[in-house]
């Protein structure tokens, strides 16, 4: 029996198969994200409960590790954009403390938020791409084998992403601060 049609049938026993199965290849690709063990272990095991829980979504025709791993990069982009926003915030909470670091100031600068915006409105498909490509700093080969298409494709979202976000941003780009911001994607 399938580990997708055993999962179906009985998710206790298909969740202890996958595990059993996939553990370390989840894991591998987790430490790639994540510089703590514990967090990779933790998104590996947060991976496992969206795989369970949405099986029936799984397209047959794709490779069931490859649905894993677009799971996984999903959930760790999520946890990234999340603890971005925690850290935006509370750097804005602390914005009239006075610091003489130029990267710091250009993320205190309400600036970030409009790249922010600006990234969050692209297609998700695109979304996912620069976050993994610019954020993450996942290459473009890899970019390419997690979201299971060419290369060719990450190099088109990522152009179309850049003339997009610089059609939204349009007079924003031009701000002070904002320079540094659009030089992350290369704008």
């Amino acid at each position: 029996m399938s580990i997708v049609d055993e999962i179906r049938q009985n998710p206790e026993l298909g969740a202890k198969r996958l595990d059993s199965e996939y553990r370390a290849g989840l894991t591998t690709l987790a430490r790639r994200f994540c510089d703590d063990a514990g967090d990779a272990e933790e998104l590996v095991n947060r991976t496992f409960a969206e795989v369970v829980a949405n099986i029936d979504r799984y397209a047959e025709q794709s490779a069931f590790f490859g649905w894993m791993s677009k799971i996984l990069v999903h959930l760790h982009a999520k946890d990234t954009r999340r603890k971005s926003n925690e850290m935006l915030s509370s750097r804005e909470d602390l914005s009239d403390v006075p610091d003489d670091s130029a990267p710091d100031e250009i993320f205190r600068s309400a600036d970030h938020s409009i790249l922010r915006d600006a990234i969050s409105e692209l297609p998700k498909e695109m979304r996912d791409t620069v976050v993994m490509r610019y954020f993450m700093d996942v290459p473009i080969a890899r970019v390419a084998k997690l979201l299971a298409v060419p290369e060719g494709t990450v190099n088109s979202r990522l152009h179309n992403a850049k003339l997009a976000l610089a059609a939204k941003l349009g007079a924003a780009a031009k701000k002070p601060g904002a320079t540094a911001l659009l030089a992350m994607l290369a704008l």
